[in-house]
C-alpha cells in the first residue's frame, strides 16, 4: 500500500518499514499492515469458514471458553460502572455470545457484525437485538457503554469508528475494548511472527500510547489498562494447529500424538487460560 495514507491516530503520514508485512507511524508509533483490503475483500474474509476453520476451527466449540472471557470482562465492568438502566452497544458482536450475558444485566443490548450467519442465529436463536450492518450507519440512542472485544485491530478504518462511537456514547459513558499489545515484549520480539499479525483480517496493532491518544482524540480518557487472560478450548487449539500444519503442507507426528492423549484423557474438553501480557483490556470515559 501506498505510504501516503494518513495514520488514524495523528493524522501523519510519517511512515516507517517495521517488517515485511507491517509499517509504523514515525510520529504516535501505531503499527498497521502494509495491505489496504477493499471492503468486498473485507466482507470475503469475514465469510462462515472465518469462524470454522480459519480464524477459529469451531466457533461453538470454542463457546465455553469465550464465554468464560466475556463472564471475566463483563464482571470488569460491573466493578468500574453500574450497568442496571444502561444501553449496551456492541461492535463486532459475531454470533452474541457476550450480548446474550449482559441481556439480564443491562436495561437494553444493541449489536453490530457484518457477518451474516452470526446475526441470524444471534436474533434468531438467542433472540438479541442485532444488525447485520456497517456500525457507521447506527442512529439510534445515544450509549452507555460501547464494547468492542477483538475487534479494533480489524477495522479498515478505526479512527472513523472512534469518531462515530464518540457520537453515539452519552457524556459520562464508557468505551470497553480488548486488543493485541503491540509494545508487549512478545509481540516486539516476533514481528510478523506474532500469532496477532494475519492481514486481512487483523489491520491495526496499538500499543498503550497509541490507543490512549486514538481515544484522547475523540474526547475519551483510559480509566483503566491491564493485560487480559484469554480462555481457550484445548482441542480446538489441536485441531487449529493441525489445520494450518495441513494447509502447508507439512505434519507434526508430535502434535497428533499429544492431541490423541488429550482426546483419550479428556482433557480436550479443557478451557485453559494464558496471559502473555500481549493483549491489552481498557475501559475508558467520555469526558
Amino acid at each position: 500500500m501506498s505510504t501516503e495514507v494518513q495514520c488514524d491516530v495523528c493524522g501523519q503520514q510519517v511512515w516507517q518499514d517495521y517488517s515485511k508485512r507491517l509499517m509504523k507511524c514515525g510520529i504516535c508509533g501505531l503499527v498497521r499492515a502494509k495491505m489496504n483490503p477493499s471492503e468486498s475483500e473485507l466482507e470475503q474474509a469475514y465469510k462462515q469458514n472465518y469462524f470454522f476453520g480459519e480464524e477459529y476451527f469451531d466457533y461453538f466449540q470454542d463457546r465455553p471458553a469465550l464465554e468464560k472471557n466475556f463472564k471475566i470482562r463483563l464482571k470488569h465492568l460491573e466493578k468500574l460502572l453500574c450497568l442496571d438502566n444502561a444501553l449496551l452497544l456492541e461492535i463486532g458482536c459475531s454470533y452474541g455470545f457476550f450480548l446474550n450475558l449482559c441481556k439480564n444485566k443491562v436495561k437494553k443490548i444493541i449489536g453490530y457484525d457484518i457477518t451474516k450467519e452470526g446475526i441470524d442465529y444471534a436474533k434468531n436463536e438467542l433472540g438479541l437485538d442485532v444488525y447485520c450492518d456497517n456500525f457507521l450507519n447506527y442512529h439510534g440512542e445515544l450509549a452507555d457503554v460501547v464494547c468492542l472485544w477483538d475487534v479494533v485491530e480489524h477495522l479498515p478504518n478505526p479512527n472513523q469508528v472512534m469518531e462515530k462511537i464518540a457520537a453515539s456514547t452519552k457524556i459520562g459513558g464508557y468505551i470497553a475494548l480488548t486488543t493485541g499489545d503491540a509494545g508487549a515484549f512478545v509481540a516486539r520480539a516476533r514481528k510478523d511472527n506474532w500469532r496477532m499479525v494475519h492481514p486481512p483480517t487483523h489491520l491495526f496493532y496499538f500499543d498503550k500510547q497509541s490507543m490512549t491518544k486514538l481515544l484522547a482524540k475523540h474526547g475519551f480518557k483510559i480509566i483503566y489498562f491491564g493485560h487480559a487472560t484469554v480462555y481457550r478450548n484445548v482441542d480446538s487449539v489441536f485441531n487449529q494447529l493441525i489445520s494450518k500444519q495441513q494447509k502447508h503442507g507439512f505434519s507434526w507426528k508430535v502434535l497428533n500424538f499429544f492431541h490423541n492423549i488429550a482426546k483419550k484423557t479428556g482433557l480436550h474438553k479443557v478451557n485453559f487460560g494464558l496471559n502473555l501480557f500481549d493483549i491489552m483490556e481498557v475501559v475508558a470515559k467520555k469526558e
